[in-house]
């Protein structure tokens, strides 16, 4: 009978503690999760708020996620390959996306040749909602010819008209 309460006390004991890891467990697992959350949030609101450059590295690393795609949106987008200090400057209704092909292959030659002899590449992308400008071809014409991406980059043209 001694034994059996005995038994019985320690069973309690290890499922209370077995339980309270557990819950620490789950707890250090959501503060991680938080954590995640709002340095994907910030880094997402420094790319749309033109506050961020990012490498082409850490574009993919946060395409990885799968927020990413919910927070594609519509403006223009800036490579600067700072080797040959050359830029080019894009549009898009869904500019995440085209970001990535241009350096996956399905871009500007040009830039993926480059991109992919280990030329060091910055990305900046502007949103055009509360650029100031009331166009795509606008803000994209504007930035061609401020980065001169015409004359000495990549752009085969001044841009839309």
């Amino acid at each position: 009978m001694e034994q059996t309460i005995i038994i019985t006390a320690i069973i309690g004991a290890l499922v209370i503690v077995a339980t309270l890891l557990y819950l620490d467990s789950a707890e250090k697992n959501k503060e991680i999760e938080t954590q995640r959350e709002s340095e994907f949030r910030k880094r997402l609101y420094d790319i749309e708020n033109n506050e961020a450059e990012i490498t082409p590295t850490e574009f993919f690393v946060l395409k990885t996620d799968n927020r990413f795609e919910e927070n594609n949106f519509t403006g223009i987008y800036i490579l600067h390959n700072y080797n040959k200090g050359m830029y080019y400057v894009g549009q898009s209704v869904r500019v995440f996306n085209r970001v990535s092909n241009h350096f996956t292959g399905k871009g500007n030659p040009d830039v993926y040749f480059d991109y992919r002899l280990g030329d060091h590449f910055t990305i900046k992308m502007i949103p055009l909602n509360g650029s100031g400008f009331n166009s795509l071809d606008s803000l994209e014409r504007h930035f061609i010819e401020y980065y001169h991406a015409f004359d000495r980059g990549y752009n085969k043209t001044r841009g839309n008209k």
